[in-house]
């Protein structure tokens, strides 16, 4: 038995604990069954076009993003992130003892996909200036959305790839333009404290 076959047999009449067992089991990513679909076939011939298309976007932002702010990461990165649900480009300040945040820009692969800017900033005991950061942070990007977990605060400012085939002729330009944006509320924190992105 697997336990993608335990996630199928329990619903609604199970005990509490049953279903959080159920929900237990979801958030670890095994509620799927281990064989193929004809899904996964289609998904698998379009797979190269669909990061083609992704890498095209990252790479329209790329030398926007460094002129203004600093280096993002290598091509090679973006794939390792697959496994989370994401591909993207990044860069990170790590200051050991006063702060690490790290600033991202790409697609969120969850139930509805999007693509967008993200800052991830640490509240890690060990770093001792996660509060001026995060005031400023929300301060000068407070038209972005904010989650709060146990160990960071995430920043973002994001839209569903659907709103671009929708609304879009040419989705990848748009895009780049709507990440670009993103780019530019970051670089009036550069205004602000021109030590912030060392």
């Amino acid at each position: 038995m697997k336990w993608f076959d335990v996630f199928q047999i329990i619903d609604e009449g199970n005990s509490t604990l049953s279903k959080e067992l159920k929900s237990y089991i979801k958030d670890e990513n095994m509620a799927e069954s281990k064989n193929f679909t004809y899904t996964d076939l289609t998904v698998l011939k379009n797979i190269t076009g669909t990061i083609r298309k992704m890498d095209e976007v990252l790479d329209g932002i790329k030398e926007y993003y460094e002129a203004k702010i600093g280096t993002l990461s290598k091509e090679s990165a973006r794939s390792t992130g697959l496994k989370d649900e994401r591909y993207s480009t990044y860069q990170g300040f790590d200051h050991p003892a006063s702060h690490f945040f790290s600033i991202s820009f790409g697609f969120r692969l969850e139930n509805e996909i999007w693509v967008g800017s993200r800052v991830y900033i640490s509240t890690a005991a060990k770093y001792k200036k996660t509060d001026a950061y995060l005031k400023l942070f929300k301060r000068v990007l407070k038209s972005w959305e904010i989650e709060e977990f146990d160990n960071c605060v995430t920043i973002y400012d994001h839209k569903p790839i659907a709103q671009f085939i929708l609304e879009e002729e040419e989705q990848v330009p748009a895009m780049v333009d709507f990440l670009k944006q993103g780019v530019d509320k970051l670089e009036t924190l550069k205004k602000i404290n021109q030590k912030i992105f060392k």
